[in-house]
């Protein structure tokens, strides 16, 4: 069981880290009446941790090792994304659940949505939950005003970058060098605007290794680290659409291995989490406790609402917000059935620990019930990212 992520801090200027074992804020209360030695996998009804929200399938660049390029590409076609009206039902439903972590992700570019998500969600008032926003970092300036960040809603923002130079820049996401630069001014700008509002929101990047750029990944990170951010976090990508071919090849990973080991100063668990190297024999969960103890979901562009990010296909949606609200998605029979269906992927041995966040996650639960570890103090959520699953 490893104690890190697929993305792992590898700079936190506060002491933060992205644990495998932040599921166990939760326990033992989530699992209170559950009888491990049933075959129902969701037992009670029991409101998400955290959401993930994809409202757009819009971007500003192209990279070819998008994980939602054909959805994406698709959704445009037929014009989805998620209406306004439907945007603001789904933040009330958010609050009438109690959800404690909402994230803004890809899909495409959340800050390219035009849909009420500042006056909502950014400006909300009395929310119960904190915001994480995950942006490639173009369209940035639209959520840096002082307004925003004394509003104390967001938790976390998070861009992901991929170079430490235009040239690489161009390369890899097919866009103007010019952006390259926007980035950067964007950074340094909501660097300057925490300082100048006292804010608690945590600035930082998410390197995204690729076959383009992983033989500069020092060279990115000590670019990043110079401009001043909080947190600093990365990770390789994968092939999350079928028939994808843009994984690390075996000599990438080992060239990697050795700049993570000699230049990062990662250990041997934050590197077999990133790179998904295990030479020992990994074991599979004795169920999928993020869908049985019904931790976390996702909402894509054209409304689908799914469990898992690396099974989002049609036929594991458990409904859609353009015909029900959520509330009454959540806990549906539907539900209950994908969450079966997920179950089966991942003891038959289907799913995959480099795609999948919670595989450790799962394992770390395993390890809960048969009393190898304990729960964890909830005084530490915060900086244990547990609002976000």
């Amino acid at each position: 069981m490893l104690e890190n992520t697929v993305t792992t801090f590898v700079l936190s200027k506060g002491g933060y880290k992205l644990s495998s074992r932040r599921v166990l804020f939760y326990l033992p209360e989530r699992l209170f009446g559950y009888d491990v030695s049933s075959g129902n996998v969701i037992q009670s009804e029991l409101s998400p941790v955290s959401v993930a929200v994809c409202p757009t399938p819009v971007c500003v660049r192209q990279c070819g090792f998008c994980s939602n390029s054909i959805r994406n590409k698709e959704n445009r076609q037929r014009k989805l994304e998620i209406a306004p009206d439907k945007f603001v039902r789904l933040i009330n439903d958010f609050v009438k659940l109690g959800v404690k972590g909402v994230s803004v992700a890809g899909g495409g570019e959340p800050l390219a949505y035009k849909g009420p998500i500042i006056k909502s969600l950014f400006l909300g008032k009395n929310l119960p939950f904190k915001i994480g926003v995950h942006t490639n970092g173009v369209l940035l300036e639209k959520i840096l005003n002082e307004k925003i960040f004394k509003s104390n809603n967001i938790a976390y923002i998070n861009i992901s970058v991929i170079a430490h130079n235009p040239k690489l820049y161009v390369k890899i996401c097919k866009a103007s060098g010019n952006q390259f630069f926007r980035i950067e001014r964007n950074i340094l700008k909501m660097i300057k605007l925490k300082d100048c509002t006292a804010s608690s929101i945590l600035c930082g990047v998410k390197i995204l290794i690729c076959r383009e750029n992983f033989s500069s990944a020092f060279e990115i990170f000590n670019y990043f680290k110079s401009l001043g951010v909080d947190n600093i976090l990365i990770r390789c990508v994968g092939n999350f659409e079928s028939g994808q071919d843009v994984e690390l090849s075996f000599h990438q990973i080992n060239h990697l291995i050795g700049v993570f080991k000699n230049n990062f100063g990662m250990d041997q668990d934050q590197i077999t989490a990133v790179t998904g190297i295990n030479h020992e024999v990994l074991p599979i969960p004795s169920r999928c406790w993020i869908c049985a103890l019904q931790y976390t979901a996702g909402v894509d562009p054209d409304g689908e609402v799914y469990l898992c990010s690396p099974w989002s296909r049609k036929e594991y949606s458990i409904g859609n917000i353009n015909q029900s609200d959520f509330c009454e998605i959540w806990g549906s029979d539907k539900h209950k059935k994908v969450a079966v269906r997920l179950n089966k992927n991942l003891r038959s041995g289907k799913c995959n620990p480099l795609l999948c966040r919670h595989y450790y996650s799962n394992l770390a639960i395993d390890a809960f019930v048969s009393g190898l570890i304990q729960s964890l103090p909830k005084s530490e959520i915060e900086k244990g990212y547990g609002r976000f699953i």
